[in-house]
């Protein structure tokens, strides 16, 4: 008996310290790539709403020129 607490006590110490090392290390990484994982999800929805915006936008300016086009046309026209 006396030989095996000995024996049994480190072995107990240095799993605990083993898993509770390995444990929180792997847990804030595991938090870490979850949350990197949510960012890249997030980019992923808003950027194909940032692009219609573009889009629109430039489609509106298309217009705003056409539109200033047709009104320097009407100008000449009229002189």
């Amino acid at each position: 008996m006396k030989i095996r607490y000995p024996i049994v006590a480190p072995v107990l110490l240095a799993l605990l310290a083993g898993c509770g090392e390995g444990g929180g290390s792997g847990a804030a990484a595991q938090a870490e790539d979850a949350t990197n994982s949510v960012k890249t999800a997030t980019d992923h929805v808003w950027s194909g709403q940032v692009e219609a915006l573009d889009k629109a936008k430039q489609v509106g300016q298309n217009l705003m020129d056409a539109a200033e086009r047709q009104r320097q046309d009407i100008t000449s026209q009229s002189r």
